[in-house]
């Protein structure tokens, strides 16, 4: 995360040309492909890096300037430290302490040993549980199923890589750089991992900050093929110099601190499939089992009238505990957007003051109609955006069709019409909708005979009774009145 001059978006809405919605970039800074290499060698150690204590000099990043903002003297020293960075000559305090090995021995002409590089030094600077979590995701192809998937040879697109023939377990990243000015444009891509012998990241662009245009080279399908292939020759060629074990996975360096445990999530990939489960799933993840993990979910007792929390005005049987996943308090309003925008109720923080949110008022179950009907009823909810009344055929509709429809709250007046010529003798639901955030919904059963008399009270065709979980809720979910019951 970057701080000082710029603020870190998690929703990343700064780029002019896309939104990304809530996501956390790898590649947030300009990161050299030998530092991911480096940083996959330390994934495969299980969080242990191995190397020699570099020389570099480490300079505050209040000293640190811009070549995108300083201008004069300012812009020149920015241009330096720039390049004193792509060497490796300074540093931030609090990175990274030591450098790859690159020479190991250095002879003379003659064969004799001028140096020898000493012992390794080892520091374990990420906790190994937490390194597991990380290699799980980046070693499950199925994990990868949305793009890359699984792969069978060096020459597709899945992520795996083979040796002779031989998968070997491993753990990727690819990525993809856009330009600064359209997300259709491409600076460079790269494609990074590791094996328990080997740590690579190719990098594909141009030297000069172009723009890649070449269409073949523009996404991570090359860049894949060539590590795949190069991992791939690398590890024969440690067969035929006797290395026995290159096939070899990591559940030998698995730490003490993790495990496999369900808990409850509101989502498992990245497009929300309808209807949303929200909490009420759960799934099998690794976990550490030295740290207590906070739930994504909350629950809160709900006024089903109105969708405000339960209060002393709230009866009984207006009371329903529901499940709402957390919102992250960082950019709280952005966050409630992106819900709201997916249809993903979020928790009121207001207390219910009784008030009916939602009504169809001159419809009850069991009603049977033989000509066409207004539907009255009120739409009141304290932040709508819109609201709509629909009928399906059925007790449980596959299809709706919108009968009435608006922007405005609605006090006891007409929110559509019923026209039975376009409908069949039957059962229908008709289900009066808004859109507050909150998932209000409220619904009754009629019966449709065309021409027919219309039965007596007391004598309705469809049961009144609730349906099952899942089908639609029977008024009074809002607290819609009966039949001879002033409305609202």
């Amino acid at each position: 995360m970057l701080r000082d001059k710029y603020e870190f978006d998690p929703t990343f809405w700064a780029h002019p040309d896309v939104k990304y919605g809530a996501s956390i970039a790898t590649g947030g800074a300009n990161i050299r492909a030998i530092d991911m290499a480096y940083m996959d060698a330390t994934i495969a150690n299980m969080g242990k890096m191995v190397g020699t204590p570099h020389l570099a000099r480490y300079t505050n990043i209040e000293d640190l300037k811009s070549t995108a903002l300083d201008t004069g003297a300012d812009y020149d020293l920015a241009l330096e430290q720039k390049l004193e960075f792509q060497r490796g000559n300074i540093r931030i305090p609090g990175t990274r302490e030591l450098d790859p090995i690159v020479v190991l021995e250095v002879r003379d002409k003659d064969g004799g040993v001028l140096y020898t590089q000493p012992k390794p030094t080892e520091i374990q600077v990420v906790d190994a549980g937490s390194v597991w979590l990380l290699h799980s995701i980046m070693s499950d192809c199925t994990a990868r199923f949305i793009i890359w998937g699984c792969g069978g040879s060096n020459n597709d697109l899945g992520l795996d890589f083979y040796s002779d023939g031989v998968r070997i377990p491993s753990g990727i990243k690819t990525g993809t750089q856009q330009g600064p000015l359209s997300a259709s444009d491409t600076l460079e891509t790269w494609m990074t991992g590791y094996s328990r012998h080997a740590a690579t990241a190719v990098w594909v662009g141009n030297a000069t900050n172009e723009l890649v245009n070449d269409r073949q080279f523009a996404a991570a399908n090359t860049t894949v093929r060539l590590w795949k292939n190069w991992m791939g020759t690398y590890h024969s060629l440690l067969v035929k110099k006797g290395v026995g074990d290159v096939g070899k996975g990591f559940e030998d360096l698995r730490p003490a601190n993790v495990a496999q445990r369900g808990f409850q999530s509101p989502a498992t990939d990245r497009i929300l499939a309808q209807p949303f489960q929200y909490c009420d799933q759960t799934v099998t993840s690794w976990v550490r089992t030295d740290v207590t993990y906070e739930s994504q979910c909350e629950e809160k007792e709900i006024d089903t009238r109105n969708g405000f929390l339960a209060s002393d005005d709230t009866p009984s049987q207006f009371r329903e505990t529901k499940k709402f996943v957390k919102l992250p308090a960082f950019k709280a309003d952005l966050a409630q957007e992106l819900a709201k925008s997916f249809g993903i109720p979020i928790a009121p923080t207001e207390k219910s003051t009784g008030q009916v949110a939602l009504a169809i008022s001159n419809l009850t179950n069991g009603r049977t109609i033989t000509s066409t009907t207004q539907v009255v009823g009120s739409v009141q909810p304290p932040q709508l955006k819109n609201w709509k009344l629909e009928i399906g055929e059925s007790a449980k509709p596959e299809e709706w069709k919108t009968i009435g429809s608006g922007t405005a709250p609605v006090n006891n007046g007409v929110l559509g019409v019923i026209d039975v010529r376009d409908l069949k003798d039957g059962v229908y639901t008709v289900r009066l909708t808004t859109d507050d955030g909150k998932g209000l919904s409220t619904s009754v059963l009629i019966n449709v005979r065309r021409g027919a008399q219309t039965p007596g009270p007391g004598t309705p065709t469809v049961p009144g009774t609730p349906t099952e979980p899942g089908g639609p809720t029977p008024t009074p979910f809002t607290g819609a009145p009966s039949e001879g019951t002033p409305s609202p």
